[in-house]
C-alpha cells in the first residue's frame, strides 16, 4: 500500500458488536398529574417574576399585556396622526419635534405593512 504524504489513510470505524452495545438509561415516570419537567405551556411566571418585573410598575405590566394583545398598529398610528396635527399647528413647535414626530409615523406605517402584509 502506497502512503499518500498528503492525505492520510481513512479510519473506517466499524460499530460495536452485539454485546457491547449501549443501552441508555429509561425515561423518568411522568408525574400523575402528566405535567413534564419545566414550565408548562401559558406559564406566566418569566413575565410576573422576570427580569423586567422588577422595573416596571403593575400599571405598565397591564399595559404590556394589553399591547401583547394587538393584532396591528392603527390604533398607534391614529394617536401618532392626532399628536402630529397637534404639533403642526403649535406656534411653540421646534421644527426638528415636528421632522422626528413625522419620521415615527412613517416608520409606524411601514412596520403596519410588513406585519398585514403576510395575514391577507
Amino acid at each position: 500500500m502506497n502512503a499518500d504524504p498528503i492525505r492520510p489513510a481513512p479510519v473506517i470505524l466499524s460499530p460495536p458488536p452485539a454485546d457491547e452495545e449501549s443501552v441508555s438509561p429509561p425515561a423518568p415516570p411522568e408525574p400523575a398529574d402528566g405535567r413534564r419537567r419545566g414550565g408548562q405551556p401559558a406559564n406566566q411566571n418569566a413575565r410576573k417574576h422576570g427580569f423586567y418585573s422588577r422595573y416596571l410598575s403593575p400599571d405598565e405590566q397591564l399595559n404590556i399585556q394589553e399591547a401583547e394583545q394587538l393584532t396591528d398598529l392603527l390604533p398607534e398610528l391614529a394617536l401618532m396622526r392626532v399628536k402630529l396635527l397637534h404639533l403642526a399647528v403649535d406656534p411653540t413647535c421646534r421644527p426638528e419635534v415636528l421632522i422626528q414626530a413625522v419620521r415615527t409615523v412613517t416608520r409606524l406605517l411601514d412596520v403596519h405593512h410588513r406585519l398585514t402584509r403576510f395575514r391577507r
